[in-house]
């Protein structure tokens, strides 16, 4: 049996695959939203909470259908292998025959999600924007969303038309093509930590020069997933100290990196307990360290951690799964 078909076989059994997501009858008539999330990717659970169960998307349920897949699960992978998808959360917003109109990557404010939502229904998907693209149909403002759109599927023509349209980018928008491009296909696909870490350095002096904060604090994370990747602890450890001197209420994102990255635990955990003594009902710090914990194999002490989390905030379903995968696996996750 070929792995793919096994994969089709196992997800079958209890979970919904692309093909018969749209052979059903109203998939033709409504788009769909399907959110890739991973149990223990913090991103994929503040989308949850702040636009899946947000008022906008009760409002608008009945305009599309919704889908959520777990991508480590071998659905997942079905899902992930026919859309190309690199990293979490990934909303896929599909038309009715399944072609993409775009995508939305990582965590968005709620407004932010629906409008580019908007936009996608009205311009058409993926593979005609390209075409226009091609054919030099596209106006200068609607060229940067389908380059890079490219970029994130993995489109082999994109340096092609990088190339070609060079000189019709403002510097804003160079810059926001290379940050996706050094996100996307150099970290998450290739793996190609190096190349990565000189691009971003490069549009890092090129932010200062032009004294860009937003395009500065855009470009702290995949820099540091760079250093940590080519294990170069020391620089890491300086931007992790310069992030918290430069922004004091970031523990929350901090501590996440770090037990995501596996990456300087015990400085995290110190950090994560430091916020704890200032907001003891944190539930998401207490998530934090649990995951802090559980990648230093304290797997009983992050249990722990969990359950007064969810003391905290018995409603929260992404705590519920955190506690229940650790005492299912007995060890770290990711």
């Amino acid at each position: 049996m070929s792995t793919t078909l096994a994969l089709i076989v196992l997800a079958s059994a209890n979970s919904t695959i692309p093909e018969s997501w749209f052979s059903e009858p109203q998939s033709r008539s409504q788009y769909s939203v399907i959110d890739v999330y991973t149990p223990w990717c913090g991103p994929c659970a503040r989308l949850d909470r702040e636009v899946f169960q947000g008022d906008t998307f009760r409002k608008r349920r009945g305009t599309f259908r919704f889908l959520k897949v777990n991508a480590d699960e071998a659905v997942g992978q079905l899902w992930q292998d026919r859309y190309h998808v690199v990293g979490y959360p990934t909303v896929l917003i599909l038309d009715g025959r399944g072609r993409e109109l775009t995508r939305i990557f990582g965590f968005v404010q709620e407004a932010e999600f629906w409008n580019r939502v908007d936009a996608a229904l009205g311009g058409g998907h993926v593979e005609q924007q390209m075409l226009r693209l091609r054919r030099g149909e596209l106006s200068p403002k609607n060229v940067v969303p389908v380059l890079e759109a490219m970029i994130v599927r993995g489109e082999p023509e994109y340096p092609a038309f990088r190339l070609r349209l060079e000189n019709a980018l403002t510097p804003q928008d160079a810059a926001r093509l290379d940050l996706a491009f050094a996100r996307y296909e150099l970290i998450r696909h290739r793996k190609d930590y190096r190349n990565a870490l000189t691009l971003l350095d490069r549009l890092r002096k090129e932010a200062q020069n032009r004294g860009e904060e937003s395009l500065l604090k855009a470009l702290r994370v995949p820099r540091l997933r760079a250093l940590v990747g080519l294990k170069k602890d020391a620089l890491a450890m300086v931007e992790l100290e310069r992030w918290l001197r430069e922004e004091p209420n970031a523990s929350g994102a901090i501590t996440w990196f770090c037990g995501k990255q596996n990456f300087a635990t015990k400085w995290a955990e110190s950090l994560a307990r430091s916020a704890l003594k200032e907001q003891p009902k944190s539930a998401s710090m207490l998530d934090n360290l649990a995951l802090l914990l559980a990648r230093q194999g304290r797997v009983e002490d992050a249990i722990d951690a969990l359950v007064r989390a969810r003391q905290i905030d018995p409603e929260d379903d992404w705590l519920r799964l955190h506690e229940k995968s650790l005492r299912e696996t007995g060890k770290s996750p990711l």
